[in-house]
């Protein structure tokens, strides 16, 4: 596969994950989980014009807690990018207490192993980190479904789950 055909590979590959987070956020709304969203996420530094720092997704709860979404098919160095804008963006509004890397859940074997490592070194404090994990879809669904029912009465957060 020539650089091109690659590159075209990865921009599409990168492209239908992003899709894939906004169809589960988007279904994540449809049952009232969440009360926002918003797709491109930027905020500057006060003291700076530039927009600078940036993630693919802001959720919003109904108690205002937000988190910060972020797909991605392969974790590599430039994972310290998120961590920048995590950083940052948790750093400039409050109401973001959450930032996560999603990745899809059928990963190839290699990809998934780096992103599970990643994770635990996360998890473990074995690393400093703005990102509070790399998760797959289906686990940040149920994070996100968690956090929402448990801000329901019981009755209500029984009959959605």
């Amino acid at each position: 596969m020539g650089v091109d055909n690659e590159n075209s590979y990865k921009n599409e590959h990168g492209a239908k994950g992003i899709n894939s987070l906004e169809r589960m956020i988007d279904a994540l709304k449809e049952k009232k989980y969440i009360s926002m969203s918003q797709k491109i996420y930027r905020i500057a530094d006060p003291d700076y014009e530039e927009e600078q720092f940036y993630f693919q997704f802001l959720i919003e709860f109904q108690d205002r807690e937000q988190w910060i979404l972020h797909s991605t098919t392969s974790i590599r160095d430039r994972i310290t990018e998120q961590q920048w804008h995590s950083e940052h963006i948790k750093r400039l509004n409050a109401y973001v207490k959450k930032a996560y890397v999603v990745v899809p859940d059928g990963l190839d074997p290699k990809e998934s192993n780096n992103a599970r490592n990643y994770h635990e070194k996360i998890a473990q404090r074995k690393i400093y980190s703005a990102l509070d994990g790399v998760v797959p879809f289906e686990v940040a669904y149920r994070m996100i479904e968690h956090k929402a029912t448990s801000l329901m009465e019981s009755g209500q957060a029984h009959a959605k789950l």
